[in-house]
C-alpha cells in the first residue's frame, strides 16, 4: 500500500476529517506485520484500539452503571413535611399580621376623621353647647377647696421637721 496515501489518511484521522471506511483502511493496515520504521510509532495506537473493541462486557453492566448514574427516588421525609407546612404557616400568619393592621389604621383614621368631622351647623347651638362646657368647669373649680396657699406650706414644713 502506499506510504503517502496513509500518511495522508492520519492527517486526516487527527483532524478528525476521516470516514469509517477510511479508518478501517488504516486498522488494516497497522494490523499487517510489513509496517515502515516512519509509521511504527502509530501502530502500538491502532493495536490497542483493536484490542479495546473486543472486550466485552457483562450482561448487568450496564444496570450497574445506570444504578449509579441515576439517583434512587427516596421517599419524602417528615422534616421536608414539617418545613413545607412551617413556611406555609409564615406566609398565613403574615398576611393575617398585616391584614390586621391595616383595618385597624383604617378604622383609626375613620374615628379621627369622624370626630373632626362634628362640627355645629348653626352658630347658636355652638355657643350653647360651649356655655354649657363652661358652666361644668366652673362648677367643678367652685366645689375645689381653697387653700391659703402660705398656711399650707408652713404646715408642711412643721411636719416634716416633727417627724425628724
Amino acid at each position: 500500500m502506499n506510504t503517502e496515501y496513509i500518511k495522508n489518511l492520519l492527517e486526516n484521522y487527527w483532524n478528525c476529517e476521516t470516514s469509517d471506511n477510511e479508518e478501517q483502511i488504516l486498522k488494516d493496515f497497522f494490523a499487517r506485520q510489513d509496517i515502515p520504521a516512519e509509521l511504527l510509532p502509530y501502530k502500538s495506537l491502532f493495536k490497542w484500539q483493536a484490542g479495546q473493541a473486543q472486550i466485552a462486557t457483562d450482561i448487568d453492566f450496564e444496570k450497574r452503571i445506570l444504578s449509579r448514574i441515576q439517583p434512587q427516588k427516596k421517599g419524602i421525609r417528615f422534616s421536608e413535611h414539617f418545613y413545607s407546612f412551617m413556611k406555609i404557616a409564615a406566609s398565613i400568619l403574615l398576611f393575617i399580621t398585616f391584614g390586621t393592621g391595616i383595618y385597624t389604621q383604617y378604622k383609626q383614621n375613620k374615628e379621627v376623621i369622624q370626630s373632626y368631622s362634628e362640627t355645629f351647623s348653626e352658630p347658636e347651638e355652638a355657643l350653647r353647647e360651649t356655655q354649657a362646657v363652661l358652666d361644668k368647669i366652673s362648677a367643678s373649680f367652685s366645689k375645689a377647696p381653697i387653700i391659703d396657699s402660705i398656711d399650707f406650706e408652713v404646715e408642711i414644713v412643721s411636719a416634716i421637721l416633727t417627724k425628724e
